[in-house]
């Protein structure tokens, strides 16, 4: 039955870029090889995660997102009241988090940790939904986030082709990139983050043109969407639109476009010495250590107050109940972080009968590379950046350690340095608000790349993270592109 309903929506979505064509400058066979290639990528992205890295069943994040909004659907049979306002994040009864089918969810529960950087909320529930159709069947999940991501596309396609000479290639080019098409096309939050930026972008340029409510609207649902899905991404964007908004007021001002990187470098300082809430260096030093966790492996369970990490090397001192508990065997070294703080404390566990509630048994990751800790030390948040910026924009190495998959991330690293060399060889003169916009998606990349680099020390999730950026980055050199020949009536 999952095939069929799968099916069923490859034509739907034939049918709905027909309908959607109109309001575009796509061809409608652009479209649909577009969605070709995305049913494609989805396929592609599932059987390397269930076959490739696992052994049949989907593995890593996908896997944790299906498995739990399983449970969230399975919730909704017993308690449909109450499964509406767990989507809406709306008066939740935690009580319900104590007993199956939710307690046995695995993720969900670290949203609760007030992690600004991420959050795994919003495509558990988006997929939830999609298991009243599904028939746990994954590809069918995969391809309802594929064509999410299609929209989006198209929806940053429409936004800023006023600005760009060449919009055929730009729109290949922005659909085939390897990581935008490959991530864009997964059970994974990047989908839902095209679809945002879409959404966003759309709403941004139409009210930035002419204040209307279908732009607002669409602006807030964007707004939303990008806050949710991948909160540090969203921010950034958001923040960065500010000067949009400047440039538009001030007639797109010579001097305040120069103006923008000093401000965005007193910006980050101010943000450094903020309170706890919204302070940066903190929220960067806790989520580096996270991750540092995470590349070096480890047990990681929840108590009632606290996250818990062990090393990988004592996991012989645990033993797993089923797929949501854990119980300590032998006396264990580890760190604790109490909920809504950030600081990990060291602490000695003792073996009892006690099952805490597990949230990952990770082993230690192939490509963790060590990097310049900034332990809330606000000079080693520029000493790291040379590190930074080689981590997130040149690397992984072919020699480095990791999956074959680093050759093709590689490989993308060079197209994209290609597209910048000929983008500068080939410009053209732009006007003010043109070089503004362009200032705006190339500082935005940059500043996306930083906090990937500052926070993240393991390249495999590098190369996921930075799909943003490297899509942003892409924009800003179309922008500056001269017509091409082939492009010319």
């Amino acid at each position: 039955m999952g095939f069929i309903i799968y099916s069923v929506l490859i034509v739907f979505g034939f049918l709905t870029l027909r309908v959607i064509q109109p309001y575009t400058t796509i061809q409608l066979k652009d479209l649909y090889i577009g969605w070709g290639f995305k049913i494609f990528a989805s396929a592609i992205f599932i059987l390397i995660f269930s076959f490739y890295y696992s052994n049949g069943t989907i593995y890593g994040d996908a896997g944790n997102f299906l498995n739990d909004s399983l449970f969230l659907n399975e919730f909704a049979k017993t308690a449909p009241l109450e499964y509406l306002k767990l989507l809406i994040g709306f008066d939740i009864d935690e009580s319900y988090f104590q007993s199956p089918p939710l307690s046995n969810t695995n993720i969900w529960s670290y949203g609760e940790n007030g992690d600004l950087m991420n959050d795994n909320r919003l495509i558990i529930r988006i997929n939830s939904i999609i298991h009243f159709i599904s028939f746990q069947n994954v590809y069918v999940h995969g391809l309802i986030l594929s064509f999410l991501g299609l929209v989006g596309l198209i929806g940053i396609h429409q936004s800023f082709i006023s600005l760009i000479k060449n919009p055929q290639l730009f729109y290949y080019i922005i659909l085939l990139f390897p990581p935008v098409l490959f991530w864009g096309s997964g059970i994974t939050k990047e989908a839902l983050l095209l679809f945002g930026l879409g959404l966003y972008f759309s709403g941004l340029v139409a009210v930035l043109k002419k204040k209307n409510l279908s732009s607002i609207v669409l602006l807030l649902i964007g707004t939303a969407i990008l806050l949710l899905n991948k909160p540090y991404v969203g921010l950034i964007v958001i923040a960065m639109s500010s000067f949009l908004f400047l440039g538009k007021y001030f007639g797109f001002n010579k001097a305040l476009r120069l103006a923008i990187p000093l401000i965005l470098v007193l910006v980050t300082y101010s943000l450094t010495i903020a309170p706890q809430p919204i302070n940066l260096l903190e929220k960067i030093s806790y989520k580096q250590r996270d991750l540092t966790n995470m590349g070096k492996g480890g047990v990681f369970f929840i108590n009632d107050s606290a996250f818990c990490a062990f090393d990988y090397k004592y996991l012989d001192h645990f033993e797993r109940q089923d797929e949501a508990k854990i119980k300590v065997l032998e006396d264990c070294e580890g760190e604790y972080k109490l909920f809504g703080e950030s600081n990990f404390y060291p602490f000695k566990i003792k073996s009892d009968q006690r099952l805490y509630d597990l949230y990952l048994i990770q082993p230690p990751s192939t490509s963790f590379i060590e990097t310049p800790l900034i332990n809330y030390n606000r000079w080693a948040m520029v000493t790291s950046l040379p590190t930074v910026f080689l981590n997130t924009m040149v690397r992984p190495f072919p020699w480095d350690n990791g999956s074959n998959f680093k050759h093709v991330s590689f490989l993308c690293n060079i197209m994209l340095v290609g597209l910048l060399v000929f983008s500068l060889t080939n410009k053209r003169k732009l006007s003010n608000s043109e070089k503004f916009y362009n200032r705006f998606f190339i500082y935005t990349a940059i500043v996306i790349f930083i906090i990937i680099g500052w926070t993240t020390p393991i390249l495999g999730a590098i190369v996921r993270y930075k799909m943003a950026a490297e899509l942003l980055l892409i924009i800003g050199c179309f922008i500056p592109l001269k017509e091409l020949n082939y492009e010319k009536k």
